[in-house]
């Protein structure tokens, strides 16, 4: 995660694999009925925003993420964004 916070623009449309612990959770719904649902992942050297169209996964839980990375918005101060195409647990250390 710490090469993808330094760099996000290096990764900007490419598929990336990373291993992190969910730290928060959040779900906003919209005016019209439709969510919008991410969560946290922080891993070594950083936290990384994870957008996903499912279920949201526990928060404390370390996960294996695979996604394709997006831009964050311009002009503001916010994480790098990873859209979930996969999850799974991680293999215990």
């Amino acid at each position: 995660i710490r090469h993808v916070v330094a760099a996000p623009a290096r990764f900007h449309g490419k598929e990336l694999t990373l291993q992190g612990t969910v730290t928060s959770t959040s779900e906003v719904v919209m005016s019209g009925g439709a969510a919008s649902r991410f969560y946290t992942l922080k891993g070594e050297g950083g936290e990384i925003v994870i957008t996903v169209r499912e279920s949201l996964p526990t928060r404390g839980q370390t996960l294996l993420v695979t996604g394709v990375m997006a831009e964050a918005p311009r002009g503001k101060a916010l994480a790098p964004r990873l859209a979930e195409k996969r999850r799974e647990r991680a293999p215990a250390r």
